[in-house]
C-alpha cells in the first residue's frame, strides 16, 4: 500500500521579542498521511464542500475542476473565527468540520510539532523547521512501518533555497552511509503548488486554522494572536484531532509522535491542546 504525507506549516520562523508583539507566537508543521487510493475521493469531495460553503467564488469557473486552484485559506477562517458576527463563525466552524470528517472518512493520519516561542528568548526558526519537517518524517515512517507500506512525503513549496534545506535534511538520512534510516520512503520531499493539491490545501486548513490558533489561545496569554474564540475549537474539535495522531511507543514502552507541542516559556502539557 502507498501513502502521501501533505505537509503545511502555520506562522513565522521569525523570534517573539515581546508579549504583545505583532510577530505570531506559535510555528506549527503539520502532516497529513493519506492512502494514495483516497486521494481521488477525497479531492473531489472537498472540491464539492468548498463550492458549498464559497459559492460566490466558484461561480465564473470555466470548468468544474477549476475549484481546486481557489483555496480557501486557514487564515481567512481564522478572521471569521474572530467575528463579531455569529454567522461568519458558524460558517466557519461548519466549514472546518466538514473538513475535518472528510479527513476521518479516508483515514487520513495526522503527525506534527507545535512550537511556542520564548517570550524575548531564542527562536531558531530554520533548524526549527528543519528538526520538525525530520520529526515527522520520522513518524510517517513508523505509520509505514506499522502498515507494511511505502510512502512518500509532498510539502508545500516555499522558495528554492528553503525547499532545498528540507529535502536535503532527510536525503541525508535517507542516503546515509551507515544505512537507509526511512527505508519505506520512497525518495526525499518533493514540494508543489498547494493550487492543485487536495492534501495540502487541507494540511493548511489543520494547522492554520485549527491548530495553531488553538495553540495561540491555549499556551499564549497575552498575545495579539490568543483570541478567545479560538477555545471554542479545542471544545469542539479537540477529541477529535487527538483521535486522528499517528502515535508509537518507543523502546522504553513511553508514547510518541503524533502532535507534539514544544513549550519552553510555560511548560504546559502537550494535551492541554485537545482537552481543558
Amino acid at each position: 500500500m502507498l501513502h502521501i504525507c501533505y505537509l503545511d506549516e502555520s506562522g513565522c520562523t521569525g523570534r517573539l521579542p515581546f508579549v504583545g508583539s505583532e510577530i505570531q507566537p506559535v510555528f506549527a508543521l503539520a502532516g497529513l498521511a493519506v492512502p494514495a487510493a483516497e486521494i481521488t475521493p477525497m479531492t473531489l469531495e472537498f472540491m464539492n464542500i468548498k463550492r458549498r460553503f464559497n459559492p460566490g467564488i466558484f461561480s465564473g469557473d470555466a470548468h468544474g475542476l477549476d475549484a481546486i486552484l481557489r483555496e480557501v485559506k486557514g487564515e481567512n477562517l481564522r478572521a471569521d473565527l474572530r467575528s463579531s458576527s455569529r454567522n461568519r463563525r458558524r460558517r466557519a466552524l461548519e466549514f472546518l468540520d466538514r473538513a475535518l470528517s472528510l479527513l476521518e472518512r479516508r483515514r487520513v493520519r495526522l503527525a506534527g510539532r507545535v512550537w511556542i516561542k520564548p517570550v524575548g528568548g531564542e527562536f531558531k526558526g530554520r533548524e526549527i523547521y528543519t528538526f520538525s519537517a525530520q520529526a515527522i518524517a520520522d513518524n510517517f515512517h513508523r505509520f509505514l512501518e506499522d502498515g507494511r507500506a511505502r510512502g512518500v512525503i509532498v510539502c508545500d513549496s516555499r522558495t528554492h533555497h528553503a525547499n532545498a534545506g528540507v529535502a536535503h535534511s532527510v536525503f541525508t538520512q535517507k542516503f546515509r552511509a551507515a544505512g537507509d534510516f526511512f527505508p519505506r520512503l520512497l525518495d526525499s520531499p518533493v514540494f508543489a503548488d498547494s493550487r492543485n493539491h487536495a492534501g495540502i490545501q487541507l494540511a493548511d486548513l489543520l494547522c492554520s486554522a485549527l491548530i495553531a490558533p488553538l495553540a495561540a489561545a491555549v499556551y499564549c496569554d497575552g498575545s495579539a494572536y490568543a483570541h478567545p474564540n479560538y477555545l471554542s475549537l479545542r471544545r469542539r474539535f479537540g477529541e477529535r484531532l487527538q483521535r486522528m495522531q499517528f502515535r508509537f511507543r518507543d523502546k522504553s514502552g513511553g508514547w510518541r509522535g503524533g502532535l507534539v507541542v514544544s513549550d519552553p516559556g510555560g511548560k504546559k502539557h502537550g494535551r492541554f491542546l485537545f482537552r481543558d
